[in-house]
Formats: structure tokens, sequence, C-alpha cells
């Protein structure tokens, strides 16, 4: 009874359209407007803070999924968790 089925149009389903929602926002609309309200592309001849916020994902994906992997072997987990 509290699960929600999947394409039901529950709340499972706004949660997803929400999160896809704001990851376009933050990641592609919002960069794109400060590269063309900057003017990156015609004085650099690139889209500087779209290609940052590209970078930023990927480095902090490569972070997050060392931490995760490593985070079976006892000694990592002590140090982590204090």
């Amino acid at each position: 009874m509290g699960r929600e089925r999947a394409g039901a149009g529950g709340p499972a389903d706004f949660r997803a359209w929400r999160g896809f929602s704001y990851s376009s926002l933050d990641f592609e609309f919002v960069p794109d407007a400060i590269d063309s309200r900057l003017g990156t592309v015609d004085a650099w001849g690139m889209y500087f803070f779209f290609t940052a916020a590209m970078l930023f994902i990927n480095i902090h994906h490569y972070f997050i999924d060392n931490v995760v992997w490593r985070f079976k072997d006892p000694q990592v987990r002590a140090y982590l968790l204090g």
C-alpha cells in the first residue's frame, strides 16, 4: 500500500521529473546562460562555464565512486566514519 507503482503518476514519478528538471537547469541551462551573457564563446571560442560544469560533474563522480568502491574495506570505512 505504501509503495507507488512505476508509471502510476504518483510522487515517485514527480520526484524523478523534478530531479531531471533541476539537473537540467543547474548543469545545462544556467551555464549556457552565463556563457551567453558574458560572451565567452565570442571571446574564447568555447563554452567555458558549460565545460566547467561538465568537468565538475565528472570529477565529482570520480571521487564519489572511488569512496563507494573502497567503503567495503574496514580500514577505509574507519577513516571515513571517524
